[in-house]
Parts: C-alpha cells; structure tokens; sequence
C-alpha cells in the first residue's frame, strides 16, 4: 500500500489491491474527502468523484487529455501519457489465473 498525506486534510494519495470499492467510497465521502478518483491503469480508465459545496457529489468519466484535480489547481495530469506508459497487465492476470513458474 502507498499513502503520502500532502499538506491539507483530503489529499491522500492510496494505492491497494483487493479492496471493496464502494465500501471505501462511501468511508471516503463520509469523512468529507475532496476529490476521490479509482484509476484503473490497465483498462486505462478514470472515475473521480468531486465534492460539491453541498456535500454532495458528482461523478466524472474523462475519456483522456488533461485533467486537474479539484482541490490541486496548479496540477495538471495527462491521462494519455500516463496510460502509454503502462505496460499490458500479464496475460494469466487478465484471465484471474496465477502465472505458475515453468519447470
């Protein structure tokens, strides 16, 4: 697991495998977190999930390009980029088999 706190309350970064998504969506939206994004580098998609100034929240979809997290103005991320770096998930791990060493 990575977690960095950078500065202000809501901005953690975290990065797990095996976790129920929508039970930490719900904790996460609870406690007032800003922004929420689940980033799926092997399908190359993006869910991020905005506070309102109500409380509420909408979700967004981008298909790729730049994007800006909410609560980081300055900061500029390029989906496209991003994702072109990211090698194809292993073949046996797509399929939900794990790769067994060759004898």
């Amino acid at each position: 697991m990575l977690r960095q706190q950078l500065g202000a309350r809501g901005y953690i970064i975290r990065a797990e495998a095996g976790y129920d998504v929508t039970e930490r969506l719900r904790e996460y939206q609870a406690r007032g977190d800003r922004e929420v994004w689940l980033l799926h580098p092997y399908e190359r998609t993006l869910t991020r999930w905005v506070q309102q100034a109500g409380g509420s929240y909408t979700e967004h979809h981008p298909q790729g390009g730049i994007v800006t997290p909410a609560s980081l103005p300055a900061v500029y991320i390029d989906l496209d980029a991003l994702f072109s770096m990211v090698r194809p998930e292993p073949r046996d791990r797509c399929q939900g088999t794990e790769a067994r060493p060759s004898r």
